[in-house]
């Protein structure tokens, strides 16, 4: 699936879809001439796992070979002419890099943007090459996707009170508790969807066994919201 977001802040979104970070990095730590992959995995907090950047960009799960970038951390992966162990970097939301790239200096060098790193590589007779950034850092994944919301419509209670249940059924301890008296005439309800299959009252001969799913994850009998589905996803 493609996933290419953009936006700022630690969420970016693509027609709703986002990046999350879930380990943020201190990208001012020390660092260790040419240690790259060191620099970077301790940013996050991580321990050892791969012993160059080649081959932690070779083992990720989650490689992607484009400049997509998510408004988020990520580490971005390099070959180098003549150099097996390949260079890693450390991406900011605004598109800054932090590398170790002073060879004399364990202080990062924060480049405003990748060209202006890869410039400076190319320059000191160490060419880059670009081969992608990752959600992960050996493996460790420092940022998610969080796919599209549920689409929510707003229903209006038309009985006198909706029930609301933690199961799309009539039971004696489903009342939800953050309700127990129920939401008066009138009220919106924010709803996700509906499932069928339990009809609460069978003997009344018609067949009423829809019950809308909120956005809080209860359940509210369909006939006491309108008794319309329109609109909505069916959710079984």
């Amino acid at each position: 699936m493609p996933r290419y977001p953009n936006g700022s802040g630690a969420f970016c979104y693509l027609k709703g879809n986002m990046f999350k970070q879930i380990i943020s990095p201190n990208p001012n730590i020390a660092c260790r001439p040419g240690w790259c992959l060191e620099y970077v995995r301790k940013t996050f907090g991580l321990g050892i796992v791969n012993p160059t950047a080649t081959a932690a960009w070779n083992a990720s799960p989650t490689k992607h070979r484009d400049r997509n970038f998510p408004a988020a951390w990520v580490p971005v992966w390099f070959s180098v002419a003549g150099v097996p162990a390949g260079h890693v970097a450390l991406r900011a939301p605004d598109g800054s890099v932090f590398s170790t790239t002073n060879p004399a200096s364990t202080v990062p060098r924060k480049h405003p943007n990748l060209d202006d790193l890869m410039g400076v590589y190319a320059r000191a007779g160490l060419p880059l090459t670009y081969l992608g950034w990752s959600e992960d850092v050996q493996g460790t994944p420092v940022v998610v996707w969080a796919p599209d919301p549920a689409p929510v419509k707003l229903l209006t209670v038309t009985a006198a009170v909706a029930t609301v249940r933690t199961t799309p059924r009539v039971e004696p301890g489903n009342v939800a508790r953050a309700y127990p008296a129920g939401i008066s005439r009138g009220a919106k309800v924010a709803a996700v969807g509906y499932v069928k299959g339990v009809d609460p009252f069978p003997r009344d001969g018609k067949l009423d066994d829809a019950w809308i799913k909120t956005v809080s994850g209860y359940y509210i009998w369909a006939n006491v919201l309108g008794n319309s589905l329109a609109g909505l996803p069916r959710l079984n």
